[in-house]
């Protein structure tokens, strides 16, 4: 396997090699945003594989940007010419542009002096966790090994390396994601899911209700999940310790291993 890294690379080289489709005026704009580790990934797959709506991915991930400069061979990216490669090249004929943003993405965005909201979304969805304590301990686990999907390889081995102060510094940043999503998007957001819900595909709702909004009519529509959930007994192991440093029942700092 490759590294995240490698692998956007390569996806920027096949979507040059894709035929172009300039985004009209009549077509629409798709926001999923979300809180990091909030199966964000698994959404977008289910929603990419009805081929109604455009390819969804982290379009306004800097990483992303970053492999589109490498492939262009220059340090300088200008937005405008960035989302308009990226629009005609994932929005096939469904007539829907649609992207994936964590909050942290859109404020890194901000910071570089564009706002995304800018571009006239016509639908948003926000997806969020329940149990923010998994969340932050998958959050801390994917920031140590760089392995932010299981078709990834990690960049190093996490033995040892997972600690409170990881998993706290992770939970204040999905916390201030909340926060800044509650100011600045929560009256815009059309439809709120939890990975929780949504996460079993066979019984929920969420999916259809989206489809449905967006006048996309799929008889007999049953989502299936494309991509492998990363949970296992170490994330499982992690959370278990960490609890029990938050009550106090613990003999020492989180030093697990695989």
């Amino acid at each position: 396997m490759k590294t995240t890294d490698e692998l956007l690379f390569d996806l920027m080289v096949d979507l040059k090699g894709r035929k172009s489709i300039p985004l009209k005026n009549t077509d629409r704009k798709v926001l999923i945003l979300s809180t990091p580790r909030s199966g964000s990934t698994l959404f977008c797959d289910v929603l990419n594989s009805t081929a109604k709506i455009g390819e969804c991915r982290e379009w306004f991930n800097m990483r992303y940007i970053a492999a589109f400069a490498k492939m262009n061979k220059t340090a300088n990216i200008n937005f405008s010419d960035y989302f308009n490669f990226i629009s005609q090249k994932t929005i096939g004929n469904t007539g829907i542009f649609a992207v994936n943003i964590h909050i942290e993405q859109y404020m890194a965005m901000l910071n570089n002096k564009f706002d995304v909201k800018s571009l006239g979304f016509d639908y948003i969805v926000y997806l969020y966790r329940k149990d923010k304590i998994s969340q932050a301990v998958s959050l801390s686990i994917a920031q140590i090994s760089d392995q932010w999907s299981s078709s990834t390889n990690p960049l190093q081995d996490i033995s040892g390396k997972i600690n409170t102060k990881l998993i706290s510094n992770a939970l204040n940043n999905i916390v201030e994601s909340e926060y800044i999503y509650n100011e600045n998007f929560k009256s815009m957001t059309n439809i709120e899911c939890c990975y929780e819900d949504f996460s079993d595909i066979g019984s929920t709702d969420c999916f259809s209700n989206i489809l449905e909004n967006l006048n996309i009519k799929i008889p007999k529509f049953r989502p299936e999940a494309p991509s492998k959930q990363q949970r296992n007994d170490f994330s499982n192991e992690v959370k278990t310790e960490f609890l029990k440093y938050l009550t106090g029942d613990y003999q020492d700092d989180i030093k697990v291993h695989y």
